[in-house]
């Protein structure tokens, strides 16, 4: 507390009035915890787009990972909702977990994409060159 005979005791910006469900690790995921329900929303989503995707010859080659990663997104919305109805920190440290590995695979995915765009600009300019030097010679 200040001297300040000026000074307002109100809570800072983004601090919590009352104690919270789920102990310490509580404070650090009450963000996440206000939006469980579109962590499973979405994992849903992910997992009917991936099971019609299935349903394709091709799809069912990438099916499996838009299914993989709603389980996930469904297992971590899960998760949070009842480590803050329980006080459990275990459901948290889970949902932290699957959370982790949905962005893992996110990363990785979008890594192999870049490395395929890159390929293709490099086959792309190579075309243009190639192009540019067959019209060149006179072909």
């Amino acid at each position: 507390m200040s001297n300040n005979p000026y000074s307002v005791n109100t809570p800072a910006y983004g601090s919590y009035q009352q104690p919270l469900k789920g102990g310490a690790s509580g404070h650090v995921m009450q963000p996440l915890h206000e939006k469980a329900g579109w962590l499973i929303l979405l994992g849903w989503v992910s997992i009917v787009s991936g099971v019609i995707l299935c349903l394709t010859i091709i799809g069912l080659i990438m099916g499996w990972l838009p299914i993989w990663m709603g389980i996930l997104l469904k297992g971590a919305g899960e998760n949070l909702k009842a480590g803050f109805q329980t006080g459990n920190d275990g459901n948290l440290h889970q949902a932290s977990q699957k959370l982790s590995t949905y962005f893992l695979i996110i990363g990785i995915l979008t890594l192999i994409g870049l490395a395929f765009n890159l390929l293709y600009i490099g086959f792309f300019v190579l075309a243009i060159l190639a192009g540019i030097g067959g019209a060149a010679a006179g072909f």
